[in-house]
């Protein structure tokens, strides 16, 4: 449906439209707020979580959806279903009961989706690291000398050994083993020379 645009005429009739329009989200925020805690109400009294959906389909993309989906799955223990497109699950009324009045006292766009934790590479992250190491040496061609002096590329020694040893740097250099004593010292030194082909005094 095409919106209807009323263009203010002074700088008066703009501020009455920006008051008008803080103070209709303001509304909606709390209508919404409103609307989710009672979502939660009716999950616990009929075992019926399906409005949660209903609601956060209704509401499209003008509002923070994945806020008001964190606000189901924190408070309301709402499970979201393989495809990741709607609530498939909950964890139970017992789960709303206790968690009713905090989520009364918390309003829902407030909450952010929580990141699962993906996990850590010490070589991608590295690699990233150089590859924009490179980016900047390449681009330091085009630079001013005032942005030049904000690139460091020196790396200290602390830094640099404690780099060595997250990726175990002593264990990728052979280190020829010493003899355990004089003896098996002499004797290797003979087996060279005869192996080479010298006379052994």
């Amino acid at each position: 449906m095409p919106i209807k645009y009323t263009l203010p005429k002074n700088a008066q009739e703009l501020d009455n439209l920006i008051n008008s329009a803080v103070k209709a989200a303001g509304t909606m925020r709390t209508k919404i707020q409103q609307a989710a805690v009672a979502v939660l109400h009716h999950a616990y009294q009929h075992g019926d979580y399906t409005k949660a959906n209903e609601l956060v389909e209704g509401l499209g993309h003008g509002v923070k959806r994945d806020s008001l989906v964190e606000f189901f799955v924190k408070f309301g223990g709402l499970t979201i279903n393989e495809e990741g497109n709607a609530f498939g699950g909950w964890k139970g009324k017992d789960y709303i009961k206790a968690c009713f009045d905090d989520a009364k006292a918390t309003m829902w766009y407030d909450l952010k989706k929580a990141n699962p934790f993906k996990g850590f590479n010490l070589e991608q992250e590295i690699t990233k690291l150089l590859k924009r190491k490179a980016k900047i040496e390449k681009d330091m061609e085009g630079m001013t000398e005032q942005d030049k002096e904000l690139v460091s590329l020196n790396v200290n020694d602390a830094t640099m050994q404690a780099l060595l040893n997250a990726v175990n740097y002593d264990a990728m250099i052979v280190v020829e083993e010493e003899p355990a004593n004089q003896d098996e010292a002499l004797i290797e030194h003979l087996e060279a020379d005869l192996a080479a082909g010298q006379e052994v005094a």
